[in-house]
């Protein structure tokens, strides 16, 4: 089970890194929201990762399963990475925007997904 998730578990790893450096070592960009951009793209990629680590699981498939890896796990760190940035270090701050921001990542990829399996569901099967 780890080996199928280790692309997730990677990605995971890069956005903690991401999350827990100084900002001053970070690329800045001239934009209003650049920052929550960043956010929704980064979560949501995660999200879309897990789903394809689930899809090529040799089980049968479990929805619940599927959105424990897939939804619950990248919001669960969005919000975990948020605390330790106002808690655990000094040079970033936590901020819920942020948070709303991974969330919605993760919702557009649920969304995208979903989509895709009633596609599959009514215009044939993948594979």
């Amino acid at each position: 089970m780890i080996k199928r998730h280790l692309p997730t578990l990677f990605l995971c790893a890069i956005i903690i890194v991401l999350s827990l450096i100084p900002t001053s070592e970070m690329p800045s960009v001239d934009s209003k929201f650049a920052d929550k951009w960043a956010h929704l793209i980064m979560y949501g990629t995660l999200s879309m990762v897990a789903w394809w680590c689930q899809l090529h699981k040799k089980d049968k498939p479990s929805l619940s399963e599927d959105l424990s890896w897939a939804v619950v796990m990248p919001v669960c760190l969005g919000g975990l990475m948020e605390l330790a940035q106002g808690q655990l270090t000094t040079w970033r701050s936590g901020d819920w925007m942020d948070f709303v921001a991974n969330s919605i990542g993760v919702v557009l990829a649920f969304l995208f997904v979903m989509t895709g399996y009633a596609l599959i569901k009514r215009y044939g099967k993948r594979g």
